[in-house]
């Protein structure tokens, strides 16, 4: 018998590839991110998802306490997650 566990991974499985990536880098950088709950940019230790890119991820948690910033350190890529908290 499944649990709900097992049909959420079966589930996730059948996304594209690029949307579990995407999926599972936003969920690295809110882990890192809340597990030092740093309100300044601080580095995840996370490299940059886009091709080419040496980068390390910085993060902060925003001044109103809702939302994670991010960025890279060597490209342009950035943005922010909304609705973690």
């Amino acid at each position: 018998m499944k649990n709900s566990r097992d049909e959420a991974a079966e589930d996730f499985k059948k996304l594209p590839k690029a949307t579990r990536e995407i999926s599972s880098f936003f969920y690295l950088v809110i882990d890192a991110t809340i597990e030092n709950l740093h309100t300044t940019y601080k580095s995840t230790e996370i490299r940059c998802f886009r091709k080419k890119c040496e980068g390390i991820i910085w993060s902060e948690i925003d001044e109103n306490g809702t939302d994670i910033n991010w960025k890279c350190s060597a490209c342009r890529n950035g943005g922010n997650i909304t609705g973690v908290f």
